[in-house]
């Protein structure tokens, strides 16, 4: 094909990039990687960067570079990304807050706060604006956002956002659907971080209660709820109940 099309021939683009797909599939990254690189400067230099093709392997190439945790050359292929779906699709359109939200999690792995906090705010709003009040994607990013607060130490703004994403949850998935599981957790660690003993250890009740009934006594999500249900009560001296709790949490561990 590269004798009849040269090196730079669409079809010969194509098809470097179906093999650099087809190795990754086949676990061989190492070999998907120069292929995609290689095809990534060929396709900008005779369609331009603004071409879907290119826009298409840069995606593809930064998702490698990020699942092999080279985040420093991932980083600005997604930050292209996102300029060229803003640019392409507007702000609002699910593709964009799709680029931006794969950049978000980048900045999250790098723990990079200063872009990170501001991008995440920006994204809950652009995420209420395109899908509704009510929709999935809107708990997921107010959970997000309230995870980068947490992380920054400001639990003040965590807390509002676990809980509206608690709320939000129950709506759509029922009591018992696991995501409430996971966001009552959040909810009880956000008021334990400001102090609110009883207001948490009652949650992590709640979230005792809905572990056995939908992971079981020895799922290992199980267990970390009873040893942290197990240190609250500790720490209010109620060891009648702490103690059961902790011997639990041992038997489990020895058994493994």
């Amino acid at each position: 094909l590269t004798s009849l099309h040269g090196p730079s021939g669409q079809i010969v683009l194509s098809n470097k990039y179906d093999l650099a797909l087809a190795m990754n599939a086949l676990n061989q990254p190492e070999k998907a990687v120069p292929l995609l690189e290689e095809t990534l400067a060929l396709q900008a230099e005779h369609l331009g960067e603004n071409h879907p093709d290119v826009h298409n392997t840069r995606e593809k190439l930064a998702e490698l570079y990020t699942a092999s945790g080279q985040y420093e050359k991932a980083q600005p292929l997604i930050e292209k990304g996102v300029a060229w779906a803003t640019e392409n699709y507007g702000t609002e359109h699910p593709s964009t807050i799709y680029a931006m939200s794969r950049l978000a999690g980048l900045y999250r792995s790098q723990r990079q706060l200063d872009k990170l906090i501001p991008l995440s705010e920006q994204l809950l709003g652009l995420t209420r604006k395109a899908f509704g009040d009510e929709h999935p994607n809107v708990a997921h990013a107010a959970s997000d956002l309230a995870m980068t607060y947490r992380v920054a130490g400001d639990h003040d703004k965590a807390l509002p956002l676990f809980q509206e994403a608690l709320a939000l949850r129950t709506t759509i998935f029922g009591t018992s659907h696991p995501v409430i599981l996971s966001s009552k957790a959040n909810v009880a660690a956000g008021l334990s971080a400001l102090g609110k003993t009883e207001e948490s250890q009652l949650m992590n009740e709640e979230c005792l209660k809905l572990a056995l009934e939908i992971l079981g006594e020895d799922h290992s999500t199980t267990i970390t709820i009873k040893q942290n249900l197990a240190v609250g009560y500790w720490k209010a001296k109620q060891l009648d109940r702490s103690v059961p709790l902790f011997e639990d949490v041992v038997d489990y561990w020895v058994a493994k």
